[in-house]
């Protein structure tokens, strides 16, 4: 089974029930569609990461490789064959094998890491709220009341309604603080988007109005659903974190290439190298010395000689000469590197000469 990522582009969704489904209408409806339609992107990301990890989804013709040695393990396999040579083979094997796996991930992955990073972090605060981030009373009303018209409709008997307020109730904050006081019931997860899945998910499925009892277990399972899909989308970030240390550490003519590509540095940035590796500091500073050599290549490129040369002499840190004429960097050059705009420049026989608030910043050599 093949797999590809398409987000669904923001404004372009609205939530249609299936066939047979009475149509969403009023306050309700719009509080469900507020509650998960900014979510919509996250939850195909999510989907996606289940896929991957659970359903041996390909992507780019590749299937994620088995878990195996991280760089720890590695390294200490290196350690052992120092003392031992005999087994200086199979710890080599071992290397090949994760260095080669590591690169699957990062051709599979690496490209939406962003992606996965911006729902993971999502999926974590509705699976973990705050007391601000709970349903109020009155939006839970609004949904649970869309719940019962969609199912029974206009027609509700007296049973109808005690069940209603009996769901209601389940929303109440003085309800869910005495139930795990007392050790009674539990609370209910009340996140709105969690309550959101909920209702849809009854709505769907239930044929006569719902007992409090199961809008309970309703909104447990919707809770319980995301935090699976959170656990799996916290093994594609861990792989891709692993992925990056081996070959860092172990490949770096591979990772260097992999990083030339400027978007692949833009995308690694939210993974990352685990900052318990290590080399982490390195990496860091190796990173930055990609960007920054991008950079003067631009600078280089879009500057040329576009100026007068000024004769005089020049040091970082130290104010500009009198009479030097500034000029501001070119639009082409803003365009790529837009924090650059704050600058001006002048040239020199040998220089490009960085400026910022009448200092001189940064020497670049003309011809690199």
């Amino acid at each position: 089974m093949s797999d590809e990522l398409t987000i669904t582009p923001q404004g372009a969704v609205s939530i249609i029930p299936a066939a047979g489904v009475p149509a969403l209408r009023g306050r309700g409806s719009i509080a469900l569609t507020v509650a998960l339609k900014p979510l919509t992107r996250n939850f195909e990301i999510a989907g996606f990461c289940e896929r991957v990890v659970m359903n041996g989804a390909t992507v780019n013709g590749l299937r994620l490789p088995p878990e195996g040695a991280d760089a720890r393990i590695l390294a200490g396999n290196d350690q052992l064959a120092a003392d031992n040579k005999s087994i200086e083979a199979s710890v080599a094997e071992t290397r090949t094998r994760s260095i080669k796996d590591s690169k699957t991930v990062h051709s599979m992955l690496l490209r939406y890491a962003p992606a996965i990073d911006e729902a993971f972090e999502q999926f974590g605060e509705i699976l973990n709220p705050d007391d601000e981030a709970l349903i109020k009373p009155k939006l839970a009303a609004q949904m649970v009341r869309t719940l019962f018209g969609a199912v029974v409709g206009k027609k509700r008997t007296d049973e109808d309604a005690e069940k209603l307020e009996g769901c209601l109730l389940l929303f109440d904050p003085t309800v869910n603080a005495i139930g795990p006081a007392t050790g009674l019931w539990r609370e209910v997860p009340r996140h709105p988007v969690v309550v959101a899945l909920a209702v849809l998910d009854l709505i769907h499925k239930q044929v006569f109005s719902p007992s409090s009892a199961e809008l309970t277990s309703a909104c447990r399972r919707a809770h319980n659903r995301l935090r699976r899909q959170y656990q799996h989308m916290e093994t594609i970030i861990k792989r891709l974190r692993c992925a990056e240390e081996i070959l860092f550490d172990y490949a770096r003519e591979e990772w260097a290439s992999i990083y030339a590509v400027k978007e692949n540095r833009a995308a690694l940035w939210p993974i990352g190298y685990p900052i318990e590796g290590k080399s982490f500091k390195e990496w860091v500073e190796t990173l930055e010395d990609l960007d920054h050599a991008e950079n003067l290549a631009a600078i280089r490129e879009l500057i040329g000689n576009n100026g007068e040369l000024a004769k005089c002499e020049v040091q970082e840190g130290k104010p500009v000469p009198r009479g030097v004429n500034l000029q501001s960097m070119p639009s082409e050059l803003i365009e790529r590197l837009p924090h650059f705009e704050r600058l001006k420049y002048f040239l020199t026989e040998k220089q490009i000469v960085l400026v910022e608030d009448n200092t001189m910043v940064e020497l670049i050599s003309r011809k690199g």
